[in-house]
């Protein structure tokens, strides 16, 4: 494995820093070493964040304030690219997080702050072969590991009657998710068409202080062919899949896809699809959120649903648009929802649909200026209740407008308007359950090259004070930034 002179070894330094409300500060980087034979990547980061500022409630506009809202950790990132040969490449990936957090409680109902300790670690293998007796095909080999840990310091438990839950602080415990993921994948290409053939698993595990322990395997196949030809213009997508499942039966899954190309880069399509989801262990067994438990419904079976879509998509050289609308009818969907009390909780809905268009739009012009524009408009319908499902907001329209000043200096307006949520299965608008009325947020950026790096500041939520934007903590306030990224090569 010798490299040729024109093979040269290239390393690069990675840096950023950050800096805003809530005395909030991130600093990372990274070295990456790349050559024909092997690359690799060592990174840090670094994050805390105080977490108390005022914000105004979107319920009903009075000033609140969150304290005690501090999160810190620490992050490691490994990476190594290893040529073994000329048509295998062995990769590796690992990424750990240790850290504390403090969580206030939920929006709809503020509680004391419980502290956690919390580990996070993930490791990954691929092999990548392209050494087939198929041409044009690669085989691809991957295993990985995660471990998801939250070590609780200041427990909370809950005594429940008329009124509002009392909290009783004290105590310690713990919570332990873990998975293993594998598959293997053959894989071709030529030409537009490609297809793929992959065998998958997944071993799922999680137990914590409920007490609760429950684990699972799932098995999959896949088969697909992206596209078969039908004639010049004319292309099909078929798609199938199985799943086999421990704790369910065997879910059967496909789609086909109808592609209609006027000419490259534009084309029109319209798919049908039978899918299924697998009710996420939090769903089945809660989780807490904010010191407050969220309840599981164990009894919760597979979600089968029917997606139809169609959509026309063009691409040009300055300008780009693409616009789908669907429908998709949903049997035994597990719906997160909040008690009357105003706590956590998951139920199955028999009977549910949403429908909906979206769209985005982007172009440059006039040389200096760029424009992105998005938006969806999705109704839903829970027909157990006769009501909306909640956490999806009725619309959401984006825009972002980008203007170069000066070589080295541009300028970014993006604005954001966010329809009514509601909290509750059954749409209540008021507190404990709670709905969120129309947001908007505004947020002004400014970009400066500066050296071998970027600066920029920006300014979130200019015009309404409850929307927020602190990384560690997506609660409603109003925010500043400052941060600066570093690129240079050794």
């Amino acid at each position: 494995m010798t490299r040729t002179p024109s093979q040269k070894d290239q390393s690069e330094i990675l840096a950023s820093g950050l800096y805003g409300t809530a005395n909030t500060q991130q600093l990372s980087a990274a070295m990456m070493k790349s050559s024909h034979w092997n690359s690799w990547l060592i990174g840090v980061t670094g994050f805390k964040t105080d977490g108390n500022y005022n914000y105004v409630d979107p319920r009903d506009g009075t000033q609140q304030t969150r304290q005690n809202n501090d999160n810190k950790y620490f992050g490691l990132l490994l990476k190594d690219n290893l040529r073994l040969s000329e048509k295998s490449i062995l990769d590796f990936s690992g990424l750990t997080q240790v850290g504390h957090r403090t969580d206030p409680g939920q929006i709809t109902n503020l509680t004391a702050a419980v502290g956690h300790d919390v580990f996070f670690g993930q490791g990954s293998l691929r092999l990548t072969s392209d050494d087939l007796w198929i041409d044009d095909s690669q085989q691809i080999w991957s295993v990985s590991h995660s471990v998801d840990r939250s070590y609780y310091t200041n427990l909370t438990s809950y005594v429940f009657g008329a009124g509002p839950p009392t909290a009783i602080v004290g105590g310690s415990g713990g919570e332990n998710a873990q998975g293993d993921f594998f598959s293997w994948q053959v894989k071709g290409k030529k030409h537009r068409e490609s297809w793929l053939v992959q065998a998958d698993g997944l071993y799922e595990k999680v137990d914590a202080y409920y007490p609760i322990y429950a684990d699972r395997q799932i098995f999959g196949l896949t088969l697909s062919y992206d596209a078969l030809k039908l004639s010049e213009k004319n292309f099909i997508v078929p798609r199938a899949r199985y799943e086999q499942i421990s704790t369910f039966q065997g879910q059967p899954d496909g789609s086909v896809s109808f592609v209609h190309e006027f000419e490259p880069g534009q084309e029109v399509f319209a798919s049908a699809s039978l899918l299924h989801k697998t009710p996420s262990m939090i769903a089945l067994f809660g989780y807490t959120e904010g010191g407050l438990p969220v309840t599981g419904l164990p009894t919760l079976p597979v979600e089968r649903l029917e997606v139809y879509s169609m959509g026309y998509n063009m691409v040009e050289k300055n300008h780009g648009l693409w616009l789908n609308t669907w429908y998709s009818h949903h049997r035994n969907m597990a719906l997160r929802s909040s008690s009357s009390t105003g706590l956590g909780q998951f139920v199955q809905i028999s009977d549910a649909q949403t429908y909906g268009v979206s769209g985005q739009f982007t172009c440059q012009f006039w040389e200096k200026f760029g424009m992105l524009l998005s938006g969806s408009l999705e109704k839903t319908r829970n027909n157990d209740l006769g009501s909306e499902l909640t956490f999806k907001p009725h619309y959401v329209l984006s825009s972002t407008l980008t203007y170069e000043v000066v070589s080295k200096v541009s300028l970014a307006l993006e604005d954001v308007y966010e329809g009514t949520r509601y909290f509750s299965a059954s749409n209540i608008s008021k507190f404990p359950n709670g709905s969120t009325e129309p947001m908007n947020w505004t947020h002004f950026k400014v970009n400066v090259d500066m050296g071998p790096g970027s600066l920029y500041v920006k300014a979130a939520n200019i015009f309404d004070g409850s929307g927020y934007d602190n990384p560690g903590y997506p609660y409603p306030g109003r925010s500043y930034w400052v941060g600066y990224s570093y690129n240079g090569i050794l």
